[in-house]
């Protein structure tokens, strides 16, 4: 049982505890009702905050995505060969994916996307996260090192395409298993490289 909430901010007391039920129990476990009573408020308390549950996921979606993004842009090094570059955000994406499979879910599945209603700031940073991959995408491209012929945003979407897929494999342990992160990384890299 989480601790009672006594003081502080009560939205981020709120968005830990969310967080904490999802990555341990799943988004299906996570409702307004059992969120207040592990906080130890009240739901009209936590209503103040969230207007409902879909309220709740988009901003947990949206802090994920922030972090994703970080973590995505800190493994890159511009003065490394693009094949490392590729390699290192291929990899990145694979292991972010499957450390927090429930949260790459929420990130990119249907409780928000097809189920719920993504906030507009939520909407607004899931298209600039892709965007910020268009334009890595072209600056490889740019570079030489990967194809130019197809336009960055189609190349964006495919190869984005063959991470999601990937990382949904492994999450869903269909017929790939977490020691080919490496194998698989190293595929994306190849098969993106203009050689």
């Amino acid at each position: 049982m989480a601790s009672v909430y006594h003081h502080g901010n009560l939205r981020q007391a709120l968005l830990l505890e969310a967080d904490h039920i999802i990555e341990t129990e799943g988004i299906d476990a996570l409702s307004v009702r059992k969120l207040a009573e592990s906080v130890g408020v009240s739901r009209t308390a936590l209503y103040h905050h969230f207007r409902d549950k879909n309220a709740l996921l988009s901003a947990i979606t949206e802090a994920q995505f922030n972090h994703w993004g970080k973590q995505l842009t800190d493994v890159l090094d511009d003065q490394a060969p693009v094949q490392t570059q590729i390699k290192a955000f291929a990899k990145q994406y694979l292991l972010g994916a499957t450390a927090r499979p429930a949260h790459y879910n929420l990130m990119f599945g249907k409780p928000i996307w097809k189920s719920g209603e993504p906030s507009e700031s939520l909407t607004e940073i899931s298209r600039t996260s892709f965007q910020n991959y268009v334009i890595l995408i072209k600056r490889w491209q740019d570079s030489g090192a990967i194809e130019a012929a197809i336009p960055s945003l189609q190349l964006a979407q495919v190869s984005w395409g063959m991470l999601h897929g990937l990382a949904r494999l492994l999450i869903d342990g269909v017929y790939v298993d977490y020691k080919q992160i490496e194998e698989m990384s190293d595929a994306v890299t190849r098969l993106l490289l203009n050689e």
